[in-house]
């Protein structure tokens, strides 16, 4: 091999070793990207529920208020009414409270995993169709 093969040989790897470290670097930046838009997807939709559930926690305190009342008024005794409202309420909490919920977290976190892969993935196809 001349001296001159072995320079564009070299020059050549060099070339390569230093389009592998960009894509390598794009690649991470793509991921990274891909998790912050899934982050904040998410926030957006915690945040939208969040405001659903207020709304929906406030209803159901006023209909709890109301029921209460009623009841004290058929039975003739306020604390009555809303000893018989609260029953139900401290059930259903205390079931929530004590119940370990897994089987969410895991669900959630595996939705998580499958977005940022399949946008990870989608974006991986534009890329190499040159989209």
């Amino acid at each position: 091999m001349s001296q001159s093969e072995g320079e564009n040989k070299h020059k050549y790897d060099q070339r390569l070793i230093t389009d592998l470290k960009e894509y390598v670097e794009k690649r991470i930046k793509l991921f990274s990207l891909s998790v912050a838009e899934q982050l904040s997807l998410m926030m957006a939709l915690t945040i939208q529920k969040f405001i659903g559930v207020a709304f929906f926690v406030g209803a159901m305190l006023f209909v709890s208020f109301s029921l209460a009342f009623l009841i004290g008024d058929l039975l003739d005794s306020l604390s009555a009414g809303f000893a018989i409202v609260s029953i139900p309420m401290f059930l259903l909490g205390y079931i929530f409270f004590r119940k370990k919920s897994t089987r969410f977290t895991e669900h959630f976190q595996a939705k998580f995993i499958e977005k940022t892969i399949y946008r990870f993935e989608k974006d991986d196809d534009k890329s190499s169709n040159g989209g």
